[in-house]
């Protein structure tokens, strides 16, 4: 489930886990709706684990912080 303000809403982008390996050495993650802007205070988690000895790159395409103008 998401958290959209105090409503639960399920959205299949948010809160879900990736596990990475030799077979699957890469994976997209994107915001729920992207590249719309989801509701306001949703809090979504994404979990990406990956095997002892491997390290994680993150290659943003667009990361916006603030509210932009």
């Amino acid at each position: 489930m998401c958290l959209i303000g105090t409503e639960e809403a399920w959205l299949p982008e948010c809160n879900r886990s990736v596990t990475l390996s030799r077979e699957q050495p890469r994976a997209t993650v994107v915001s729920p709706g992207f590249p719309h802007q989801y509701p306001d205070n949703a809090k979504c988690d994404t979990e990406i684990t990956a095997p002892p000895g491997y390290r994680l790159v993150l290659d943003f395409e667009e990361l916006v912080l603030e509210k932009e103008p």
